[in-house]
């Protein structure tokens, strides 16, 4: 019987809001934290954008993280 492979694992970053209503960001490794970055939502959204494809952030509306679509989040310029 042939066992099913292992996912590989993907670094990924997660963006929050703090109570004190900054945000804060995470780059997570696979067994630590790689980074960390605190600043505005779209700052801390565009440098974990440039750190990782997959971001997490959290949605005051739904009270969960959500993952955000490679063009969602970006900075229009």
């Amino acid at each position: 019987m042939r066992q099913a492979s292992t996912p590989e694992f993907r670094d990924s970053t997660v963006v929050m809001k703090t109570r004190s209503g900054s945000w804060h960001a995470v780059w997570q490794g696979k067994d630590s934290i790689l980074d960390e970055f605190d600043g505005t939502e779209q700052d801390a959204i565009d440098w974990a954008r440039q750190r990782s494809a997959r971001c997490w952030v959290y949605s005051e509306e739904s009270g969960d993280v959500v993952l955000l679509d490679a063009d969602e989040g970006a900075e229009q310029g």
